[in-house]
């Protein structure tokens, strides 16, 4: 028999559908009302950019559920939906040797995030919704990966002809360690990019840009996990980088076993990633 995926692979999948086809429809070319006290009003997305500003040009499909794809989003992110490679997995906490060849380390799926950081050569983009504190968190080995591009910049300029910006972006949301503390998440970042070594102000590292922002709202709060790397490479998933989604034998581990999958892809679709953050 051959190896069954497992059911987590399906929300990864999932998570990666509702960036590619969220934007899009009718309903993108309408302003979002949130009803209720909140009296959100957001503008409508911008259309050219979603459909990436003319710089692609896509060929009709003619298969009948890819033809029906693209009509659905002809000119609002159709001619983004070529040119697009899945390039594989992320499992986490661990990855089942029977189909996968990431490899079973301590800190599991975070030492194969860690380890792509480290191919960052202009831009890299994290949007999580939670993340959590402590030198065992996971947190803390991302902020190493983050220090070592620094480090990188600053030892090899000629590697970074643009310069390298990061940009961390939270979703303003509580969590149980914290339940009244929207900010707790940015807070633990914050200190895990200072006991790595990176400044959160005055860095003198020429080429070097640091972002950290959260977003306006609590209720409702910004849900969206992905990691862009240089405009070209998205990570969509759902899962935080939070010692939740560690194996249970790694130092902070819980035990939950919380098992997610993320979906690495490159192309043009990182672009709708980099609209939706």
């Amino acid at each position: 028999m051959r190896p069954r995926l497992p059911r987590p692979l399906l929300g990864g999948l999932i998570a990666l559908l509702t960036l590619l086809v969220a934007p899009f429809g009718e309903a993108a070319a309408q302003p979002l009302q949130v009803p209720g006290p909140l009296g959100l009003n957001l503008p409508p997305p911008d259309l050219a950019a979603l459909d990436g500003l003319g710089l692609n040009t896509c060929p009709e499909p003619t298969a009948r559920l890819d033809r029906l794809l693209y009509e659905r989003v002809r000119g609002q992110g159709a001619a983004l939906s070529c040119g697009n490679r899945l390039e594989g997995l992320l499992h986490l906490p661990q990855a089942n040797p029977a189909y996968s060849t990431q490899p079973v380390t301590p800190l599991g799926g975070f030492d194969s995030l860690v380890a792509a950081l480290g191919q960052t050569r202009r831009e890299l983009v994290i949007a999580n919704m939670i993340w959590d504190e402590g030198p065992d968190a996971p947190g803390a080995p991302v902020a190493l990966a983050i220090a070592a591009l620094r480090g990188d910049l600053a030892a090899h300029p000629e590697r970074y002809p643009a310069g390298l910006t990061v940009r961390l972006i939270f979703g303003n949301t509580v969590r149980a360690s914290a339940p009244l503390d929207p900010r707790a998440n940015i807070y633990a970042a914050a200190e895990h990019l200072l006991a790595a070594g990176v400044p959160l102000t005055g860095d003198t590292v020429p080429g070097w840009r640091l972002e950290i922002a959260s977003y306006a709202s609590t209720y409702p709060h910004s849900h969206i996990k992905v990691i862009v790397q240089d405009g070209e490479r998205v990570l969509a998933g759902g899962f935080n980088i939070s010692i939740n989604h560690l194996p249970r034998e790694a130092p902070g581990g819980r035990g939950l076993d919380l098992a997610d999958v993320g979906v690495w892809v490159r192309g043009p679709v990182a672009r709708h990633a980099l609209a939706a953050v």
